[in-house]
């Protein structure tokens, strides 16, 4: 992004108007990379995964929120895929990437845990995931 805004003052004396705000977001585009990457360090997994007892979040370079209204079935896929399905055909996946390995078995028993008390069906293949 830096070399973006610093592309973009090559063409600042063809067209100020147009240059100078491509170049302003680029920064700023810029600076909240360096914000999350700081967080990101500075937080660890705690910062990346989280639930209560209305919502699943989970941050990276966005945010993902998966709320249990409308929640029919948990399942994995792959080993690398939590699959959450939805009324009405929505599927929403969440990598398990950001998942450390030494923290899935815990993950995964908070996890089976909560789905059962909302009475939400929990795959075979996540509840034997390690």
């Amino acid at each position: 992004m830096i070399a973006g805004a610093g592309a973009c003052l090559l063409f600042i004396n063809l067209e100020p108007a147009y240059v100078i705000p491509m170049i302003v977001v680029l920064c700023l585009l810029a600076l909240e990379s360096f914000i999350f990457g700081f967080m990101l360090k500075k937080g660890g997994n705690a910062f990346r995964l989280g639930f209560d007892d209305s919502v699943i979040a989970a941050f990276d370079r966005e945010m993902n929120l998966f709320y249990y209204e409308g929640l029919k079935k948990v399942d994995l896929h792959q080993n690398d895929l939590i699959s959450f399905s939805y009324i009405d055909d929505l599927d929403l996946p969440l990598q398990t990437a950001i998942i450390d390995q030494k923290d899935r078995k815990a993950f995964r028993d908070a996890l089976v845990a909560k789905l059962e008390s909302k009475n939400i069906y929990v795959g075979d293949s996540l509840r034997n995931w390690q």
